[in-house]
């Protein structure tokens, strides 16, 4: 095999190999998956139901909230079942989503209120969910609050 066949064939190599690698937009299918998941995770949040946020939390998840607190799923199951102050609204407007294989990590505009009415202060939720199995599951969550400069 000459040297230049042979260069070509490990760029091929290469790429095919690191490609997967790269962001790029979720296809089609994985895009209305991870829609459907954030639209069951804002609906456990709103019932208070954590037998289906279960089914949404990897068992390694780590649950990062505006106030830097840091919740494995244990801890995260326990105060979706019985919040301290129930959601009235929680909404998630999609910023931007990115796969990295059978990893797409999504940015959104947030808008959370208590019952009460009173505005949670988030600006936005990052979300990354994996492919694990069959099943997309959340592995991290980080919100941070509005800037209020």
């Amino acid at each position: 095999m000459s040297s230049i066949n042979l260069m070509l064939c490990i760029a091929f190599s290469v790429c095919t190999i690191v490609s997967p690698a790269f962001a790029g937009e979720p296809t089609p299918e994985v895009r209305k998956i991870v829609l459907a998941k954030t639209q069951a995770y804002l609906d456990a949040l709103l019932k208070c139901d954590a037998t289906a946020m279960a089914k949404l939390l990897s068992p390694e998840v780590v649950y990062t909230s505006a106030a830097a607190t840091v919740a494995d799923r244990a801890a995260v199951l326990k105060d979706v079942s019985a919040p301290k102050s129930p959601l009235g609204v929680a909404e998630l407007k999609v910023n931007t989503m990115r796969q990295y294989g059978d990893t797409v990590v999504a940015n959104y505009d947030a808008n959370f209120q208590h019952k009460d009415g009173q505005v949670i202060p988030h600006g936005t939720v990052t979300i990354v969910w994996v492919k694990q199995g069959h099943d997309w599951l959340m592995v991290a969550r980080q919100a941070t609050g509005k800037n209020h400069h």
